[in-house]
This record gives C-alpha cells, structure tokens and sequence, in this order.
C-alpha cells in the first residue's frame, strides 16, 4: 500500500500530528511519499524519515502571498510533484490535517483512495470564512473517508459529511513523543508556588479564558500558594486587564516552540486547565497526560471522551463556580490524585502512533477492498 501525505502547513499541532501519523505508517513497514511545506517547524524531523521522496513546497504566511502562492502551486509545484511521483501508482491520497492547496493536489494527484483528518467537524467560533470556505470545496470532489477524532462526533460527520459508518475511523489523538527529547537544552522552570496552574495553547474565543480566570481570582483569594501561567500565542487584550489583576500570575503571548513545551510542564506540581466553552477535542490534553500533570477540563462531550468520562481528570462543568471548586479540590487533594495522573499516563502510553497508524492502516484496507475497481485512479 503506497500513501500519498500531505500536510502545508507550518506551525503547532498540526505540523506534530501529521509528522507522527506519518512516521506510525512507515514503522507498519509502508511506502509514502510526502509534500510538505518548506517552512515547517518540524522539517528536521521529516528529513529523518525513510520517505520514498519528501518534497518540499514554499507556502504562504498566513494569507500574505496567498493568492500567488496559489498560482504558483497549480502551475509549477504540482508538476514538481507529479514528477516525483513518477509512474509509482499511489493508493491513499492522505490528509492529516487540512490545506486549501491540499484541495487542489487531491484534484490533480492520482490515488485510488482519499482519508482526511476532521480534527474539528464542528467549527469552532470565530473560525475564519476562508476556512469556512476551504472545507465546502474540500467536499465538492468526494473524500473517501474520513478520520476523526472522538465518537461523540461520529453522528455528526454521517449527518453533515454525507458519510456511513464504514466511511468514518475514530483514531484518538496520541501524544507527541519528542517535546521531552527537544528540550534537553532548555532549563527547567522555577515553581512560581506550591501548586501551579498552566493554561497552554492558542488563544482563543472557545478557550474560555475569561472563565478561568474568575475561577482563579476566587481561589487566589483563599490561598497564596498557588500560581498561573498562561502560555500561548492569540489575542489576549479582552483578557489582558483582567489577568494584570491576577496575583501570582505569568503570561506569556507567544508562538512557543517546540524544544519549549516540556519545559512549561515541567514545574513540581503542574496542573494543566481546559476550561473551553466549545470543543471537540483537545491537542493540550494528550501532551499533560504525557507529562504526568493533573488535568482539569470542563464538559465537552469531546473532552469527557479524551477524559474517558473523567476518570483521567477532574471535571467540572462549563461555569466559574464548578471549575473555581474542582480547582480548589486539585490542591486541597493533591496527593489523592495521583491516581488520575497515574492513569492518565498509562493511557496515552497505551496510544502509541504506531498503533494509531495501524488504525488507519486496517481502515484503508477496507476501502481499498470495497472499491468496485481498483484499477480506477482519480
């Protein structure tokens, strides 16, 4: 079975994701050829790879050059590629995570099956109508399968994806296993208190930061030792006030790299907070898991599932008052939840990207053998 990866985009989980999805299919002993893009975090990773052929394309920041990068991918970079390629015929036209130009490869690149990566079936809030936009032409040529992450959501991509139940793999999100490799030559943090709460991640409307922070305000009031730090790049000035008048409190709005992220986690006593209003899954959770943090999260359906219905994490509901009182639970019981850490860790150990691939693997199989045709390339 031969996969056809792309992946064009440059920074944060996405770039992880789709570096170990891709590294689990080739230790299952698969060929594949993979288009990245040139200015990936990551490129050092992929170069490691035992890739039939890894090429590189120049991609746009953001939307600077958009439209004539665009131009420059249907007219130059796809027939790089398709040279590549050469006669090899390719069997999985494979999207870990989702690109308007990996829309326009999926057109013009001839595989006899596509698999695409729904990280989010539901729109967040506030998602760009350019992504919005991208996924409606995604659909206008027909995907074959789609990955997703969590069964909550499994109804949902049937209903609004137009997909049956042979059509859709559930593939929980593993942990990214070189963040604690990367940061050899990063130091360590000084513990801010006794007990330290990090929110981690991107910034955004759904991550209900405005929800942690009266949480945190109300318990700061009872105890000093204990701190925050948030950590992440995004617009914070709704939130920027509110956590000057945070006690005991670090922020930092930032890109964070990769060879960082270990070191964040890495104070004595780390508690890792997802207090999102909205989500269907969470990138943060698996790497808190990893890192033995105690996690507490609210109750999104997506997030209970990674949780496996909190038995790995406190949780509380999507309000100041639940989340201030499981937060207050997490360092009046520290020690008793060890049990939740222990756990958690042995869970997201058991979720090797190896395995994870395997899923896919066996998934694509059976695409492949319901086809009518196979000798049919699109």
């Amino acid at each position: 079975m031969i996969f056809f990866v792309s992946y064009l985009g440059r920074h944060g989980g996405g770039a992880e994701y789709s570096y170990e999805m891709t590294k689990g299919l080739l230790a299952n002993h698969k060929d594949v050829y993979a288009v990245i893009s040139a200015q990936v975090d990551n490129l050092d990773l992929w170069k490691k790879l035992p890739l039939k052929k890894l090429i590189l394309v120049p991609t746009s920041d953001h939307y600077k050059g958009f439209f004539s990068g665009t131009l420059r991918f249907i007219f130059k970079n796809i027939r790089e590629i398709r040279k590549a390629i050469g006669k090899e015929k390719i069997d999985v036209f494979y999207c870990p995570m989702g690109h308007p130009w990996t829309t326009i490869a999926r057109f013009l690149i001839p595989h006899k099956c596509s698999v695409y990566t729904l990280h989010d079936p539901i729109y967040h809030p506030g998602t760009p109508l350019l992504i919005k936009l991208a996924g409606k032409i995604e659909r206008l040529k027909t995907i074959d399968s789609y990955v997703i992450l969590s069964k909550t959501f499994v109804d949902y991509t049937k209903k609004h994806y137009g997909k049956s139940d042979k059509d859709i793999v559930v593939i929980p999100h593993g942990a990214f296993s070189h963040y604690d490799v990367y940061s050899n030559d990063i130091k360590p943090f000084f513990s801010l208190a006794k007990y330290n709460f990090l929110f981690f991640g991107r910034i955004t409307k759904y991550k209900g930061l405005e929800l942690l922070i009266e949480a945190y305000r109300k318990l700061a009031k009872e105890r000093d030792d204990i701190s925050l730090r948030v950590i992440g790049s995004g617009d914070i000035s709704e939130y920027k006030r509110d956590l000057e008048a945070c006690p005991n409190t670090i922020v930092e709005n930032r890109y964070v790299c990769d060879n960082e992220v270990h070191s964040f986690f890495s104070m004595p006593n780390t508690i890792t907070v997802i207090p999102y209003t909205s989500a269907t899954q969470s990138g943060v959770i698996p790497i808190a898991m990893h890192e033995k943090s105690l996690i507490i999260s609210t109750n999104n359906e997506g997030l209970m599932e990674q949780t496996k219905d909190g038995t790995l994490a406190l949780v509380a509901d999507i309000s100041v008052d639940s989340f201030y009182k499981q937060m207050k639970k997490s360092v009046e019981q520290y020690d008793e939840c060890q049990t939740y850490i222990e756990e958690a860790k042995a869970y997201i150990d058991s979720l090797s990207w190896d395995n994870l691939a395997k899923i896919l693997l066996d998934h694509c199989e059976n695409i492949l053998v319901g086809n009518e045709d196979k000798s049919i390339y699109r």
